[in-house]
């Protein structure tokens, strides 16, 4: 599975809104939609660290390892 369909699996999963993930994470809505579609295969170190943050899981988690 690849980054943008675990991102957005989780968010689902948890029944938020990309808003809502942004409110927890720090990171735009806009931003999460990029990354969700695909737009940003490969996020920044930190946009992962807030990601996983906010979500409540590890980087590696969130990465699929």
């Amino acid at each position: 599975m690849e980054l943008a369909d675990r991102v957005k699996a989780l968010r689902q999963a948890l029944g938020w809104s990309k808003v809502k993930l942004a409110k927890k994470s720090g990171i735009p809505p806009s931003t999460i939609s990029r990354i969700e579609s695909g737009k940003i295969a490969q996020p920044k170190m930190g946009q992962l660290c807030k990601l996983a943050d906010g979500f409540g899981i590890t980087v590696d988690h969130l990465l699929g390892r």
